[in-house]
């Protein structure tokens, strides 16, 4: 059962949401040491120590296996590596995302999701000091699992069950799902609430709508909707949320859906308003087994040509030719016959739109 007394949790019932991620000036510091960890479904490239590596490795395999335990219908392998960088400062980070840093007051992240065709990227930081440190990663991961399930899934239910996930705490043995944003309350309980017609038809191009900037009330109103679906013993026992995408499902229709699941839209916006207000939220914990693990993970040093072969493969990523250029380059030199770093020439070529080369260079990285 639920329950919302402090401190004591419990095992949030799994939801089925079927129904319903030479050294030259671009080189991250080549002389720290570099290690690669890989645990069954990510691999981490990491200067920040062997326990730090395995750690970050093991809060993602508990985030995956939090929709594997409560999502069974869920698909949530990706199709392709997730490869995290995780590095110990965010002068390392600069290096990495220097873009973030190059215009003056831009928002510097503690870490980003980068999907891409052959290889997802995640790079984040490990020494943050806060109880989630990867909230952005695991909101853009959670992207990256509903969109392998779903086709145009609403803005709102996508970013609101982002948001929800983003906010889980791993723990040991399980992870806390459910639990409040502050800052999502403060702009909800700060601001007026967006109509919910308005919220539920808005699209990429509407005004409510900001996926560069997440403190917004659609991000926290949507997050609120879905935190109230997903939790209130109210709104579960009556199937709410499951009501609403079966509606959808036949319909085509978000408002006439809405109308059947929530009822009066005007009440059920008052009704949100409210659920803001309250000084005590249901929250669960979903157990896992992954942590304790961590140890059978292969650990092994990256040289430097390694090192910028990943490099290079993740700056293109991230549209920095310059960088990802120079990293080649370094590869190349530090090892003639490394298959990522042709890869990554072999994609430089690609598009410059010299293909003989392209070929070419795909070709040696297959060798």
């Amino acid at each position: 059962m639920l329950t919302r007394l402090p401190g004591k949790p419990v095992i949030l019932l799994s939801l089925c949401l079927a129904a319903l991620t030479l050294a030259h000036p671009f080189n991250v510091n080549a002389k720290d040491a570099w290690i690669e960890v890989q645990s069954p479904h990510f691999k981490v490239i990491s200067n920040a120590g062997e326990n730090e590596s395995r750690k970050v490795a093991d809060q993602f395999e508990q985030f995956r296996e939090l929709f594997h335990n409560s999502f069974p219908k869920l698909r949530i392998d990706l199709g392709k590596p997730l490869v995290i960088f995780a590095v110990k400062n965010e002068d390392s980070l600069k290096v990495l995302l220097p873009a973030y840093w190059e215009t003056k007051g831009r928002l510097h992240p503690d870490g980003i999701f980068m999907p891409g065709e052959a290889r997802h990227y995640v790079a984040v930081r490990t020494n943050i000091e806060a109880d989630n440190p990867y909230q952005v990663v695991y909101h853009e991961y959670t992207h990256a699992i509903m969109n392998l399930n779903f086709q145009g899934l609403p803005i709102w239910l996508g970013e609101g069950l982002a948001e929800y996930f983003a906010n889980s705490t791993i723990h040991d043995k399980d992870v806390e799902i459910g639990k409040i944003s502050p800052y999502h309350l403060q702009v909800l309980q700060s601001s007026r609430l967006i109509p919910i017609d308005a919220l539920l038809q808005a699209g990429a191009d509407s005004p409510y709508y900001n996926e560069q900037n997440r403190a917004t009330v659609f991000y926290a109103e949507s997050w609120a909707i879905v935190h109230y679906l997903l939790t209130d013993p109210g709104a579960r026992k009556r199937q709410t949320l499951t009501t609403f995408l079966n509606a959808w499902d036949a319909s085509g229709n978000q408002l006439d859906a809405a109308t059947k699941a929530f009822g009066d839209l005007k009440k059920f916006s008052a009704a949100m308003e409210a659920y803001a207000r309250q000084q005590t939220f249901y929250f669960g914990r979903v157990p896992t087994s992954i942590h304790g693990n961590s140890k059978s993970y292969t650990t092994r040093s990256l040289g430097p040509g390694e090192l910028a072969a990943e490099e290079a493969l993740f700056y293109l990523q991230t549209q920095r030719m310059k960088e990802a250029r120079a990293s080649t380059s370094e590869a190349l030199q530090a090892d003639p016959n490394l298959a990522l770093a042709h890869e990554a020439a072999g994609l430089i070529a690609y598009r410059d739109a010299d293909y003989a080369t392209a070929e070419k260079e795909f070709t040696r990285s297959l060798d």
